[in-house]
């Protein structure tokens, strides 16, 4: 059973044409801990953006997940710290960046490379505007 999870919108700043990921946020253990399992499909521009509490190396696996994924492990500053590509699925091996994140940006495998997303690229959330409008009613 899915449940529908806020919606934000990442960038890679000082970019100005795209890409722009819509992005599922993960903010509660049981939001991250679910993640992306059990998906068997996921558009090019969308992804999952995990809020870690506090700075850590913090691992993920693939467990129950289907979709290839990029890992991109981002700091408290919003700058790429670690990008894993095309992570196997339904692996249980623990990936981590190799250096302290807040964030974990994932996405189709193969997608990050794609738009240049790489250690030292920053990028920035915004609020997408679904999600604001409905923070307005």
């Amino acid at each position: 059973q899915e449940f529908k999870l806020e919606r934000g919108n990442v960038e890679i700043a000082g970019r100005s044409h795209g890409p722009t990921f819509v992005v599922e946020l993960a903010k509660t253990e049981q939001q991250r801990n679910r993640g992306l399992m059990y998906r068997r499909e996921m558009a090019d521009d969308h992804g999952m953006l995990f809020f870690m509490p506090g700075d850590s190396d913090w691992a993920f696996y693939m467990r129950n997940t289907y979709l290839p994924l990029d890992m991109v492990f981002i700091d408290a500053q919003w700058r790429v710290v670690g990008v894993l590509a095309n992570v196997t699925p339904l692996t249980e091996t623990l990936r981590r960046a190799g250096a302290p994140n807040r964030y974990v940006l994932e996405l189709n495998a193969h997608v990050a490379k794609k738009h240049g997303i790489r250690v030292g690229s920053v990028l920035r959330l915004t609020a997408d505007s679904a999600s604001a409008a409905q923070a307005g009613k």
